[in-house]
């Protein structure tokens, strides 16, 4: 992604809505963070993550409503519409999107606010 700016209000620009296919993740860098953030397109509005699980570090952007099946024929990394969830695409820690907690484990991560206007997908810090 390109282009991100920040408005007089601190919200930063990640893309346009274009740039977010419903139901995947899409990693965005973005200056003001010392990691990519992980932006999902929900159908129904946006939200973001840091783009990397607490546990070992796997991208939570690879993820889509479709699983893909590892080596050992499991599934890994999904986004669950229904529940607003986002499994680890390495070993299936689910992170829900709206709290950043993972209720099998202590881990949790800082979710981000995501707004769309005129066209436009704004992070609010």
């Amino acid at each position: 992604m390109s282009d991100q700016s920040a408005t007089a209000d601190t919200q930063i620009r990640l893309g346009s809505v274009e740039e977010f296919p419903e139901g995947e993740g899409v990693s965005v860098d973005v200056e003001e963070f010392p990691v990519p953030l992980a932006v999902f397109n929900l159908g129904d509005g946006f939200r973001a993550l840091p783009d990397r699980c607490p546990h070992k570090g796997a991208p939570l952007s690879r993820t889509g409503t479709t699983p893909e099946t590892d080596s050992l024929g499991g599934t890994r990394g999904k986004l669950n519409l229904e529940s607003g969830t986002v499994a680890c695409p390495w070993h299936g820690l689910e992170f829900d999107l709206e709290t950043g907690d993972c209720p099998a484990t202590s881990y949790q991560v800082r979710p981000f606010d995501v707004v769309v206007d005129d066209g436009d997908v704004l992070l609010e810090p």
